[in-house]
């Protein structure tokens, strides 16, 4: 941001509507002009939405089912089409890593599109010999069995798999780890660029909700008490001698990124040479409480958002075939009840 002003014309885009509310606190942003474009012509995905208390279980079931070889299926002008592929959005490297461990996945079945980094080429070396950070297949190329993602292949990113099925699993442990299901959810709807893959017009959300429900009122006293912190360790680091300034720009640059603003916004500016008040970092907080709060923990709002984005809902013969296979995908049932619903849907055809 700070190179952009160097320039005479700046055009800032974003594939996702971002509120007034936190850009107004950015002084980079709050003068500019906004614009909101409007897509005539919208491509409908289905959603089926699943709210239970862990999705990373959920997550593990999904991909025990594609290794039994139980794939879901739709019918297609009288023909049954297999998912045999699927694509599992997630948000952490570290839940990718417990469920391709716990299913005991080889290298050969598994695509892992995560950030560039050391830390998550770390994480991923913990499962084993032969498991690697991967790359998004080009159009053409073969499709593993299992691909996991993170926010890294939320935009920008194309798949072109004949039969994948896409699966995002929210596990909504701390505020910073949401899915703002308003704006990703309509991201990862259109990865799937094949025509010819009829799943690409579903998509399965699982998600949870915080544990610990915070009220606003106490959210925002969070809020001021992290502010005090922040504005007392940059007047600290700052005015500390030389040799203790420089142990504290050292331990700063060693924090991991997903944990750096946990307990201050405090950041080191490299150009300014300086701690200074991360106000980006603030405000997000901001935006992820929101979201936690006002979208996951109301199923209506859920619902509203869903159809706001151009998402329908509605249940036509195929999708309420395909939706009845992903409700017993996604929870692990007793025997008996996984043949009763079998006899049951037997009997409806007749």
């Amino acid at each position: 941001m700070d190179n952009s002003r160097s320039f005479p014309y700046v055009t800032f885009l974003s594939a996702t509507p971002i509120l007034d509310k936190y850009l107004e606190q950015i002084d980079h942003f709050k003068d500019m002009n906004y614009y909101q474009l409007d897509w005539e012509e919208k491509d409908i995905v289905r959603v089926y939405r699943e709210r239970t208390k862990n999705p990373i279980n959920a997550a593990l079931e999904i991909v025990r089912y594609y290794q039994n070889g139980n794939y879901p299926s739709v019918y297609v002008n009288g023909e049954r089409i297999y998912s045999k592929e699927c694509v599992i959005f997630l948000n952490s490297v570290n839940n990718i890593v417990n469920i391709i461990k716990q299913t005991e996945l080889n290298p050969e079945e598994v695509n892992i599109i995560v950030g560039n980094s050391d830390n998550n080429d770390r994480q991923i070396a913990r499962i084993g010999e032969g498991f690697k950070r991967g790359r998004i297949p080009l159009k053409g190329e073969t499709h593993k069995k299992f691909t996991f993602c993170t926010s890294t292949a939320y935009a920008g990113c194309d798949f072109y798999s004949t039969n994948a099925a896409t699966f995002v699993i929210s596990d909504c442990n701390r505020p910073n780890t949401a899915v703002d299901i308003a704006t990703e959810l309509v991201q990862i709807a259109g990865r799937q660029r094949l025509a010819c893959n009829p799943f690409r017009q579903f998509l399965t959300f699982v998600y949870n909700v915080n544990a610990e429900e915070v009220e606003q009122e106490t959210f925002n006293e969070h809020l001021c008490r992290k502010v005090n912190v922040t504005l007392d360790e940059i007047r600290d680091n700052n005015n500390a001698g030389e040799a203790l300034r420089a142990k504290r720009i050292k331990d700063f640059r060693r924090i991991p990124d997903n944990v750096k603003y946990q307990d201050s916004y405090t950041m080191y500016d490299e150009q300014k040479g300086e701690f200074v008040f991360n106000r980006l970092a603030y405000v997000n907080e901001q935006y992820c409480f929101d979201v936690q709060k006002f979208n996951y923990q109301n199923g209506v709002i859920v619902k509203k958002l869903l159809q706001d984005s151009s998402f329908d809902v509605s249940e036509n013969q195929t999708y309420a075939v395909y939706q009845e296979q992903l409700k017993h995908l996604i929870k692990k049932e007793p025997f008996v009840d996984r043949m009763q619903a079998y006899c049951e849907y037997r009997a409806k055809q007749g």
